[in-house]
């Protein structure tokens, strides 16, 4: 892993960000010392959206309420990838069970809040705020990003994936990016082409050699497509001319420029840097996971190549490894909602998502990056005990969390909810564990970030982190 110094270096020096003949601004060096990547531990947050079924994911197959409850949903004895003699995994959990036996996954069982919403909307409020009272600023793990140092070159934390940035991510000091594929970070030194200004289409492109396959023409050629009235396309010089007379004046300007260290200008100036050379820096992570797919044809047919959350663990993988100082990540995985047919699709999902994370890890087990890493799976609610008339489940309250990562206290944590009808919460499973006491231990324990501060209280920590 590199320092935030070598970082800027280097990126200055690459063929997209052009060396400033060796030189590199005070404040970049400066900055230096401001972060040591690839030491920090990162939570990676995996949002199960809809309300995934605990009853069929973390299976109480030891407990013949649980058939009576559900005579054509239950999952099979003969299916079950058992944990103890009562409780056990689906069995297109294999991965999760694999971490399991290697002693890194934690699978928390009845996991909720007191009096439960059963609205998709609301209930997903409450976990992303981390506040059932829903009168907490933005989201826990936004909150959480005012108190973990700045990264100096890096981001402190990305949302992967093709969605609006979410509750939980809301209320951090800075606007936290989100990635979906590597157009979002292409960066214009001009305004996009469009029909009545083609010129544009030669804006600076960092990575365009990597993901923008169409060439840029040779400067002043003139081209076979006309402007707009009949006068003919002139490409305008190498775009990178400009890039390299851009981070020229940036660096220029700072070492000549009066202002005080830590002033406005200096900031803007260090700001600018910083973003050029994290948006190559990410370019690069998009190239790399879009070579080794190609040069992979297997991996193709993998879950974690192609679409959804098999390629959204790749590049969360690809970021941790290049190095960036993130530290929280977090992606999203939809279709929980199973009122209908629920049993070839919950399947499904659940197997998708356990091969991304097998896979996920495997990858940084390479780069050592495994042992910093910790992913957690949530969802706004489990479903309700009882199957309904249409192979399906409705909304319900407590459910399962798991936990994976070389960190995590392997086994179950927790009691399982009972299905006793007396024990029920209006016919779902009372929470036994309170979500809250979920986050306090990862962030007073993992993150090294005061609890108090983001959750407003204290909480009773849960063991599910190796002392």
């Amino acid at each position: 892993m590199i320092t935030r110094r070598e970082f800027i270096e280097r990126s200055l020096a690459s063929s997209t960000l052009l060396a400033l003949g060796g030189v590199v601004p005070q404040f970049v060096s400066a900055a230096g010392a401001e972060a040591k990547h690839g030491h920090d531990k990162i939570l990676v947050v995996l949002e199960m959206t809809g309300g995934n079924d605990g009853l069929n994911t973390v299976v109480p197959y030891g407990d013949d309420l649980y058939y009576k409850a559900r005579p054509t949903l239950g999952i099979l004895k003969s299916d079950i990838l058992k944990i103890d003699e009562h409780i056990g995994l689906n069995k297109k959990l294999a991965g999760m069970h694999e971490l399991l036996e290697a002693d890194q996954l934690a699978v928390i069982q009845g996991v909720g809040y007191p009096n439960p919403n059963r609205s998709h909307f609301e209930s997903m409020d409450v976990w992303q705020s981390g506040d059932p009272a829903r009168q907490a600023d933005g989201g826990w793990l936004g909150r959480t990003l005012r108190h973990l140092p700045a990264p100096g070159a890096g981001v402190v934390a990305f949302q992967v994936g093709e969605r609006k940035v979410p509750l939980v991510l809301r209320g951090a000091p800075t606007t936290v990016p989100t990635i979906g594929d590597g157009q979002a970070f292409q960066l214009y030194l001009a305004a996009p082409p469009s029909a009545t200004n083609p010129a544009a289409a030669y804006a600076y492109r960092p990575s365009r050699d990597l993901l923008v396959p169409k060439p840029f023409p040779a400067p002043g050629v003139a081209q076979a497509a006309p402007y707009p009235g009949g006068k003919p396309a002139i490409a305008p010089p190498d775009p990178t001319v400009a890039h390299r007379k851009l981070l020229q004046q940036l660096a220029g300007s700072q070492s000549a420029s009066a202002a005080p260290a830590g002033g406005m200008l200096q900031f803007v100036q260090r700001t600018s840097l910083d973003t050029y050379a994290l948006t190559d820096r990410v370019q690069q992570a998009l190239a790399n996971l879009d070579r080794r797919q190609k040069a992979n044809p297997d991996a193709q047919r993998s879950s974690f190549a192609g679409e959804g959350i098999g390629r959204d663990l790749a590049l969360v993988a690809q970021l941790i490894q290049a190095g960036l100082g993130t530290r929280i990540f977090y992606v999203a995985m939809s279709g929980y909602d199973t009122h209908s047919g629920q049993r070839e699709s919950h399947d499904e999902l659940l197997g998708k998502v356990d091969g991304a994370v097998r896979e996920f890890f495997a990858t940084l087990k390479t780069s050592g990056d495994d042992k910093r890493v910790l992913l957690l799976t949530y969802s706004e609610f489990g479903r309700r005990t009882v199957e309904n008339g249409s192979g399906g489940t409705d909304h319900g309250a407590a459910s399962c969390l798991l936990l994976a990562g070389p960190g995590a206290r392997s086994g179950l944590i927790g009691m399982h909810p009972s299905l006793k009808a007396a024990n029920l919460e209006a016919g779902d499973l009372r929470y036994q564990i309170d979500f809250r006491r979920v986050y306090a231990t990862l962030l007073d324990r993992w993150l090294e970030c005061d609890s108090r501060r983001v959750l407003g209280e204290k909480f009773e920590q849960v063991g599910l982190l190796k002392a």
